[in-house]
């Protein structure tokens, strides 16, 4: 028995040490998201998942879903229970729009995603297939996970800023020798 219980911890250091080479690769947010959410379903052998990002102003947003579809998305505003990186039960949410949303959609189970001690989003988890309970090592598993997947994020949006940043400052440039071509004459 301790040796499958060796095996097991085994496996779960390699796939945390792969999908850490692949998110730490993306630059894309949604890839990102959408990974993450593949690697914990079947891993965890779970249906339903979603992704949510908080927007500029706080709120948030939902990035990538995976074993339902959508039609309106209700506005999510998170509060305190984005305090704390613990697992929350869907009867915990005090956010009613983001309660009613995960029960319509079978989402049970969240985890906060932290990144420099602040909330950057959640992701939210169905019932497994087989009816049981996520165990203490599933949820050291996947709280592993939550803070690789944050620092890609962080990773990514940076990167994107950046980018537009140097479009922005590119525009301005081509707007000054815009204006001294115009002085020149």
């Amino acid at each position: 028995m301790n040796q499958h219980k060796e095996q097991t911890a085994n496996f779960d250091l390699q796939a945390v040490f792969e999908t850490s080479k692949i998110l730490n690769a993306s630059l894309s947010t949604s890839h990102i998201c959408s990974h993450f959410l593949l690697v914990i379903m079947g891993r965890m052998m779970v249906a339903k998942s979603a992704f949510f990002l908080k927007d500029a102003k706080g709120r948030l947003e939902l990035i990538c879903q995976k074993g339902f579809h959508y039609k309106d998305l209700p506005e999510f505003c998170p509060r305190e229970y984005l305090q704390s990186d613990e697992p929350i039960a869907l009867k915990q949410l005090p956010d009613e729009a983001l309660k009613e949303f995960s029960s319509r959609h079978g989402l049970e189970l969240f985890f906060p995603i932290f990144s420099q001690n602040k909330c950057i989003g959640l992701a939210g988890f169905g019932k497994k297939l087989n009816k049981a309970e996520f165990n203490a090592a599933e949820y050291q598993f996947i709280g592993a996970l939550t803070s690789i997947v944050a620092t890609a994020i962080a990773n990514a949006q940076s990167f994107e800023n950046s980018k537009q940043l140097n479009e922005q400052l590119d525009k301005r440039v081509y707007h000054l020798n815009t204006i001294f071509d115009i002085s020149k004459q």
